[in-house]
C-alpha cells in the first residue's frame, strides 16, 4: 500500500486499525507495477491528507474487489467515481465552482465526442487533469484485457476533471474571460484531454495534432521570452 515499508506487505487489518475517524471506505488503485501505481496522479489528494491506499497488480484485481466488503466496509477505487477528501467549507468549494462554472460548460461542450462531464477534482493535487470512470464502470486494466481476450467491451466515456487549483486552470479563465473564442483557449483545451489520456496510459486521440499544438504554444512561450 501507499504506507507499506520497504519489501513489507499490508493486512486489512492493518488498513482498518489506521483508517482515519470517519472514514468509511477502504480505498485502491490498480495498475501495472508498484513503481508506476505510486506515482499516479489519482493518488495526489490521497497522499497530501494522509489516506493509505492498496496497490492492486493484477489484472482482474478491479472485477474482484469492486464488489468486495471487509468487516462491513466496502472497497473503493480511486480512479472511479467522485472523491471528497476536502475539508473546505461549502461555501468556499461553491464560490470556486461558480468561478470556472462557465469555462467548464465551453470545455465540456468542446469535448462533447469524447467525454461524459467535465468537473472540478477533488482527487488532484497538482497534476493538471484526469480522466475518471463512474462507479461501476470497467477498470482501464481489466478493459485492456477483456480486448487481448477477443472480448467486445462497450465504449464508455469517462469523466474530465480539472484542479482548481492549478495555475493553468485561472490563465484559461482569464483568457475566457477575455475571449471565449480565443484560438489559443481551444488548443489549451485538446490539450487537456490528450493529457488526460496520456496518465491513464492511453494515447493522444491524434497524436499528430497533439505534438503540433505542443510545438507551437512552446514556439510562443520561447517568443516571449
Amino acid at each position: 500500500s501507499t504506507k507499506s515499508e520497504s519489501g513489507k506487505l499490508r493486512t486489512f487489518d492493518d488498513y482498518l486499525k489506521d483508517m482515519k475517524e470517519g472514514q468509511n471506505e477502504i480505498y485502491y488503485i490498480t495498475g501495472t507495477t508498484l513503481d508506476e501505481t505510486l506515482k499516479s496522479p489519482y493518488l495526489e489528494a490521497f497522499r497530501e491528507k494522509g489516506y493509505e491506499v492498496l496497490v492492486f497488480l493484477d489484472d482482474i484485481d478491479d472485477m474482484i474487489f469492486s464488489v468486495f466488503e471487509y468487516k462491513g466496509k466496502a472497497l473503493k477505487s480511486v480512479a472511479k467515481g467522485d472523491i471528497n477528501l476536502d475539508k473546505t467549507s461549502k461555501e468556499e468549494k461553491e464560490t470556486t465552482k461558480q468561478k470556472y462554472e462557465n469555462l467548464l460548460h465551453l470545455i465540456k461542450d468542446t469535448l462533447k465526442d469524447d467525454v461524459k462531464d467535465v468537473r472540478l477534482s477533488g482527487r488532484l493535487t497538482d497534476s493538471l487533469c484526469c480522466l475518471v470512470g463512474d462507479e461501476g464502470d470497467i477498470d482501464p486494466h481489466m478493459e485492456k484485457l477483456l480486448k487481448s481476450m477477443g472480448q467486445e467491451v462497450p465504449q464508455r466515456k469517462k469523466i474530465l476533471e480539472i484542479n482548481p487549483e492549478h495555475r493553468l486552470l485561472s490563465l484559461m479563465n482569464t483568457i475566457f474571460e477575455k475571449n471565449r473564442l480565443d484560438d489559443t483557449l481551444k488548443d489549451y483545451i485538446r490539450l487537456l484531454y490528450d493529457q488526460a489520456l496520456i496518465l491513464e496510459g492511453s494515447r493522444p486521440k491524434d497524436p499528430a495534432a497533439f505534438t503540433k499544438t505542443l510545438a507551437k504554444l512552446m514556439a510562443e512561450n520561447a517568443e516571449k521570452q
